[in-house]
């Protein structure tokens, strides 16, 4: 279990990372600069968190995977990983044909 908590505070940390370079990248074709911004709005006002149900899902999935086996394991996380540079590529997509 230690891996998958390590590879989810990566996941979080890398999660993290693309979310600011999403935001500046928008921020930077919109030309939204700090000065265009409210008092006190910040580009990070953007939920990180996950809601309760989010949180429900993970544990139902954390439960799950603990019974399977090391092949099964790695070709799910492997998977995972797909999925998310699949997002990743839609949401550089999206940016581009946005600005």
């Amino acid at each position: 279990m230690y891996i998958l908590d390590r590879l989810s505070s990566q996941s979080n940390d890398n999660l993290h990372l693309s979310e600011t370079r999403l935001l500046e990248t928008a921020s930077l074709k919109t030309g939204e600069t700090n000065n265009n911004r409210p008092q006190g709005a910040k580009i990070m006002d953007i939920p990180t968190q996950l809601s309760l149900e989010q949180q429900f899902k993970l544990e139902v999935l954390r439960d799950q995977v603990k019974s399977l086996s090391r092949e099964q394991a790695q070709e799910y996380l492997l998977e995972v990983l797909r999925q998310n540079m699949v997002k990743d590529n839609l949401f550089k997509h999206l940016l581009k044909r946005g600005a």
